[in-house]
């Protein structure tokens, strides 16, 4: 049995060769992620260095085949904070001190969150400062590991490492960011990242589509759209021809929307106006959405497409800023190891 043996050392993951075809068999896993920025410039350094990860994924790891993220403008906030005791930081900061932790050691940690460290001074029943009534803004992310090996070694490179401390920069978050997961990845990966850093809401695999290799067509990784529709009913699952013309299809209980059920689907080139009425049909009402795809004709051809299937003004297209990529071009290269599986 051929199984995977990650490295043991951070110099043994950079130096372990990279740009693999070929993927352990049962491992396919997604990662979908509800960011709660507090500011615009929060938002936008977090893209910042998801766009240095990603391009590093992207040139190292195609079975990452989609690593996307994106400002989105169809997700409710939570309520503005009007006290001290209201805003996350502060509330935890001024509880720090509550149980006895020394008032430099939460300064500092003010400071590295670029907060004023007086603010350590306030009371939670204290009107919250000026300086942090803005608006904020939810990031969401969506990737896709084929298996252990891709989830290891997407961030063995020192240009990864170099934009994920962006990413990990003390004070881009509001709240901790709230991480779904549908998949079979390895105990390993569950057990010493999944449950224990990104605390995971696990939903069932059931007849949800994580990944399927797209089959042979002239479309290019340009022509890929994301579709993220927020809708009103529960469906249990797509119909198969809508489930075959997709990469990914899934669906799990929208985090930020009581009573939502969100679909995520990948498709390796643009919808018809036939197959968006088919699923609005299938999964619908929609009442909210966005959908990506690369700009120029792309864009165009996909915006007058769900115009036709009268999703537009509810799909919001390209939505705001956003960096990743929806499918990777060597989606169509990838298959299961020989001597695991049968090549697929």
């Amino acid at each position: 049995m051929d199984v995977y043996v990650p490295p043991t050392s951070l110099k043994a993951l950079l130096e372990t060769p990279k740009g693999h075809l070929d993927h352990y068999p049962d491992e396919a896993f997604l990662l979908h992620v509800f960011w709660e920025a507090p500011s615009r410039a929060a938002a936008e350094t977090l893209l910042s260095g998801l766009r240095g990860c990603s391009v590093a994924t992207h040139r190292d790891t195609p079975c990452v085949p989609t690593y996307f993220f994106r400002i989105t403008k169809s997700n409710p906030l939570s309520p503005s904070a009007a006290t001290v005791g209201a805003y996350p930081p502060l509330h935890d900061a001024l509880k720090k001190l509550q149980v006895g932790i020394p008032k430099p050691v939460v300064r500092a940690d003010l400071t590295r969150r670029g907060m004023n460290p007086d603010w350590v001074d306030l009371n939670l029943s204290d009107p919250l400062p000026l300086e942090l009534r803005t608006e904020r803004f939810v990031v969401e992310f969506t990737e896709i590991y084929l298996d252990e090996r891709s989830f290891m070694l997407h961030c063995g490179s020192k240009d990864y490492l170099d934009a994920y401390g962006i990413v990990t920069k003390p004070g881009l978050s509001l709240r901790p960011p709230v991480t779904t997961r549908i998949g079979s990845p390895s105990s390993s990966i569950v057990e010493k990242i999944l449950e224990p850093i990104l605390h995971e809401r696990v939903v069932a695999v059931g007849s949800n589509v994580v990944w399927q290799r797209p089959p042979a067509s002239p479309s290019t990784a340009r022509d890929a759209v994301m579709l993220a529709l927020d809708c009103t009913r529960h469906a249990d699952e797509l119909p198969p021809q809508m489930r075959d013309a997709c990469t990914t299809a899934v669906s799990f209980s929208h985090v930020l929307k009581d009573g939502i059920t969100r679909w995520l689907l990948v498709l390796p080139q643009l919808p018809s106006t036939e197959f968006l009425a088919q699923l609005q049909e299938a999964v619908g009402p929609v009442i909210a959405g966005e959908a990506h795809t690369s700009e120029g004709d792309s864009a165009d051809a996909l915006r007058t497409t769900l115009a036709s299937a009268g999703l537009l003004p509810v799909i919001t297209m390209n939505g705001d800023a956003s960096v990743g990529y929806v499918l990777h071009e060597y989606a169509r290269d990838l298959h299961v190891r020989i001597g695991d599986h049968d090549k697929s």
